[in-house]
């Protein structure tokens, strides 16, 4: 699909697929090479989903914005995999086994992700790639992995934990009003 084609306002849930539970954007998926789609997802509830490299959405590099993921589960990858740009979205309470919670290969911004788990020695935000973090909450994620892969450069973020580089980011609680209840503005 072109970046023209949408995917827009619907509840995609309880999908499962290897390379995205909710939306795969893989054209030939037992041949040498994979095609992404570069549709835009937007203002979607992506929710409790399943796969083996992504329980979200998997193998895509159009827009992702102003989506809620929440809920999915993969071995590799439980939110995204893939996302030219994936921007404001609510990115929450999904579940990885193996590599990390959420992958991206271009930019990440204005998005919150919160409350995802992750395997010890993973990653919440595992970019490849040059990517762009900005703006960024980074918080109130476990299982043992760390908040965002070393090698990112965050600017204006809020993480966790963080002592890596970039410019402008704090690691103190972000003073959500009430994630555990679905509020998160700030206070």
């Amino acid at each position: 699909e072109s970046p023209f084609c949408a995917i827009q306002g619907f509840t995609i849930t309880n999908g499962q697929f290897d390379s995205g539970g909710a939306i795969c954007g893989v054209a030939d998926i037992d041949g040498p090479y994979w095609v992404a789609s570069q549709s835009t997802i937007r203002r979607n509830i992506i929710s409790g989903n399943s796969g083996e490299w992504a329980g979200g959405i998997g193998r895509h590099i159009g827009l992702v914005e102003q989506n809620i993921i929440v809920g999915n589960s993969a071995e590799y990858c439980a939110a995204v995999l893939g996302g030219t740009e994936v921007r404001n979205n609510l990115i929450i309470s999904n579940r990885v086994t193996g590599a990390s919670g959420l992958i991206v290969s271009g930019i990440l911004r204005n998005n919150t992700i919160w409350g995802n788990i992750v395997g010890p020695g993973s990653y919440v935000v595992s970019p490849h790639g040059n990517t762009t973090m900005e703006n960024c909450i980074v918080y109130g994620n476990g299982g043992g992995g760390v908040q965002v892969w070393d090698y990112t450069r965050p600017s204006n973020c809020c993480i966790e934990g963080w002592t890596g580089g970039g410019q402008m980011n704090i690691s103190v609680d972000p003073l959500l009003t009430d994630p555990f209840h679905g509020d998160f503005n700030l206070l």
